[in-house]
């Protein structure tokens, strides 16, 4: 498995109304991507928006950055102006209940 982590940083004000978009728009188009495993997205900080997506192999992880920036450009720039950090690798450790 492979994980996809994007930290976004943006104005405290925008953040509800960003996640809301991230649920709503981003989502449901995720959920129908093949390899897709879950996928999540907190409230990092007063200015701070984290996504978490996990993905059977590397080739669906990259696809899901590659759609995820291009939501961010053609719907949510206003929301998210500022470029992400972005992490993807394989799962080295995992635990479960």
């Amino acid at each position: 498995m492979y994980i996809a982590i994007r930290r976004y940083k943006t104005d405290p004000k925008l953040v509800p109304q960003a996640l809301k978009r991230i649920e709503e728009d981003f989502m449901p188009v995720l959920k129908m991507a093949p390899g897709f495993v879950a996928y999540y997205a907190l409230q990092e900080g007063p200015d701070r928006i984290a996504t978490i997506g996990v993905f059977v192999d590397k080739e669906a992880a990259e696809k899901s950055v590659a759609s995820a920036a291009n939501l961010v450009k053609m719907s949510l720039s206003a929301l998210l102006p500022n470029p992400p950090e972005i992490f993807v690798g394989p799962v080295a450790c995992e635990a479960r209940a």
